[in-house]
């Protein structure tokens, strides 16, 4: 009988670089795989897994809805999705929800949206380098990045990627621009804060009729510490995109937006067969609680805490440039690639990274790691870095 890698590269397409680890189960903050062996996961499925993996209230809630029904599609009014919607309402100020199942289809949407607010007065979407905002051509249309882009094209037209650290250049493209997308932090670019000298920049085409559009898809939902990462800028944008860490697990995006953005959308101009399940959404709503419970708070601290404890264990360590850290969306600048690194912590102390950007060590570990598995990942990063 085939192994079940032999089986995964028989079946299906080879666009991903797997781990050589197949996992059994799941539980917390940890992978395990066979005969039991623990793997502490600081990926969280790429910062979906916020509440850990099987947390026993998503469960429950997922289990719930499931016995009420699964999936009846949007001609339907459901609770789970209005009660979830009416949430996110709550704690980010916007006043509409539009639910996808993708972060990057969130992305496309929010695009259509602000053309269609747009339509009598169109102009060029503006993005910066580094970003990014998902696979769709909407999406890459958005970004710089040649191994997403090569040989993919033609890419949608009226679209501007700019360097936000040229503030002239930034300056000149938001003249008569329609909006400007961008991540308060950039995940796949590095875990790098947006440049502060562009957000007076953004607010100045905000006032003259710009629409700002944060991409919260990997830093929304608590991750920074805050519900979401715009909070740390002075900005309130007119639309914000998530997915990622809303569904609990489970496939969910959302466009946010300011109601007169929202109105441009009427009836048929957008929609979804599965965006906004009843499941999901049931799942995402615990998610809002237990944000809304305390662990917002706790983040924080854990935060403050890993960053000392990888200043001491760091500081002396040649290979380690800086280090970048919002709540628990964490980045380690090395001035070499950092893929070898991520290797041996995985093969030497089970613990599961990934590189970013080519140099960047990326942590994104689940809201609900505890301390003591954080000082096991920074002893970690000492003994692989310092090559000990």
């Amino acid at each position: 009988m085939p192994s079940l890698v032999d089986r995964e590269q028989q079946a299906l397409f080879q666009t991903y670089n797997r781990l050589p680890l197949v996992p059994e189960r799941a539980e917390g903050s940890c992978i395990y795989g066979a005969n039991n062996k623990r793997y502490l996961d600081c990926v969280s499925g790429l910062g979906a897994m916020a509440l850990g993996h099987s947390h026993p209230k998503v469960l429950s809630a997922v289990q719930q809805q499931t016995h009420r029904y699964m999936h009846l599609s949007n001609l339907f009014v459901q609770e789970p999705q209005i009660a979830l919607a009416e949430s996110l309402i709550a704690v980010s100020g916007l006043e509409r929800v539009f639910f996808c199942n993708s972060g990057t289809e969130a992305i496309e949407g929010a695009v259509k949206l602000v053309r269609r607010f747009k339509r009598n007065s169109p102009g060029h979407i503006v993005a910066f380098e580094g970003g990014f905002h998902g696979r769709t051509l909407a999406a890459l249309s958005m970004m710089n990045k040649p191994l997403y882009k090569d040989n993919m094209g033609p890419f949608g037209e009226g679209f501007v990627v700019v360097d936000e650290n040229d503030t002239d250049t930034v300056k000149n493209a938001l003249e008569g621009a329609s909006a400007v997308f961008f991540e308060p932090v950039k995940g796949e670019g590095g875990i790098r804060l947006l440049n502060s000298a562009v957000v007076p920049l953004i607010q100045q085409a905000q006032s003259r009729g710009t629409l700002v559009v944060c991409d919260e898809i990997q830093s929304g939902l608590g991750r920074t510490g805050a519900f979401f990462a715009f909070e740390h800028l002075d900005i309130m944008p007119d639309i914000v995109t998530i997915a990622k860490a809303i569904g609990g697990g489970l496939p969910l995006g959302a466009i946010l937006a300011r109601e007169v953005v929202a109105q441009a959308f009427e009836k048929g101009h957008h929609g979804t067969t599965f965006g906004g399940n009843a499941v999901a959404c049931a799942a995402g709503q615990v998610v809002i609680q237990e944000l809304q419970s305390g662990l917002l708070e706790a983040v924080r601290e854990k935060s403050t805490y890993f960053l000392a404890e990888l200043q001491k264990s760091l500081q002396d360590v040649q290979v380690v440039e800086s280090i970048r850290i919002y709540g628990l969306m964490i980045g380690i600048q090395l001035n070499e690639s950092a893929g070898q690194y991520v290797e041996r912590l995985l093969h030497e102390h089970n613990i599961i990274a990934n590189a970013t950007s080519g140099t960047v060590i990326r942590l994104l570990p689940p809201l609900i790691i505890t301390p003591a598995e954080l000082q096991e990942v920074a002893t970690a990063l000492h003994a692989v870095l310092s090559n000990t």
